[in-house]
């Protein structure tokens, strides 16, 4: 296919296992980043409640991977309907989890209300997540 034919054709959609790679790097800086560090840094709450280290690790494992795992299997079932609509779910996730991770970077930084927060989060997430949907990914190389 030649470059024209592909540049007619719009912007590529990520794989569903690329495309949960992305959510999962968004979701490690947007909940496990934070989640992790205020835990470290107040071991205590594990000590009141008595867990050992194996509960600790999977506490650890399962705040990393289960929500991740559970957009891919979101996702999948909706490419199982419709690929423009693992692609929208895709798309929201991605602003929904987007605008989480801006919020902590905005209030950190801002003395603003919340709602107003909320907003300019939900609408630069928004943005970004539209730059997002326009970016050429990669296909397979057997493709070219």
């Amino acid at each position: 296919m030649s470059e024209a034919t592909k540049a007619a054709e719009g912007p590529s959609r990520p794989s569903l296992l690329l495309g949960a790679a992305h959510l999962a790097a968004l979701w490690a800086l947007a909940f496990l980043q934070p989640m992790l560090s205020l835990l470290g840094k107040n071991p205590e709450f594990f000590v009141a409640r008595g867990n050992d280290a194996g509960q600790i690790i999977i506490y650890t494992l399962a705040l990393a991977f289960v929500p991740p795992l559970i957009g891919l299997g979101l996702e999948a079932i909706a490419q199982l309907i419709n690929r423009n609509l693992r692609w929208g779910l895709h798309l929201f996730l991605m602003t929904l989890v987007g605008a989480c991770f801006l919020l902590q970077v905005l209030k950190d930084r801002f003395d603003w209300a919340a709602g107003v927060l909320i907003a300019v989060s939900v609408l630069l997430a928004a943005i970004g997540v539209f730059a997002y949907s326009r970016w050429r990914f990669p296909g397979p190389s057997w493709t070219s």
